[in-house]
């Protein structure tokens, strides 16, 4: 039988009873594992509450000490802070982890850093 034959109500029924089902799937999935939703120039500070919020946790990095940027950062209590490029738009990735090991790097610009992109 095709879609196209099923009658509009029929259609319905399906979205809510397979809805909520989905729904719960993805809910059950993503826990501990979900990326928080972030505008692109929040602080840096903003961003480490809302992954600490869902469960994600710094993964402390040895420092360069020649790196001058990132020590500056390590100060505030930032150890995930894994490098950081003194020129520029002053780039740095943080490191962080979920419950089941899977590693996210935050990157941020700007001496004072901002959010930039989760990879």
């Amino acid at each position: 039988m095709q879609i196209d034959s099923v009658p509009m109500m029929n259609h319905e029924k399906i979205i809510a009873i397979t809805l909520p089902a989905l729904l719960a799937c993805v809910h059950l999935t993503a826990q501990g594992q979900t990326i928080p939703i972030v505008a692109l120039g929040t602080p840096y500070a903003k961003v480490r509450v809302a992954l600490q919020k869902e469960g994600w946790t710094p993964v402390h990095q040895t420092p360069d000490p020649h790196e001058t940027h990132s020590r500056e950062l390590r100060k505030r209590g930032w150890t995930e802070v894994q490098i950081c490029a003194g020129t520029g738009r002053a780039p740095c990735i943080f490191v962080w982890q979920n419950r089941q090991g899977k590693l996210l790097e935050v990157v941020t610009t700007g001496d004072e850093p901002h959010f930039g992109a989760f990879r």
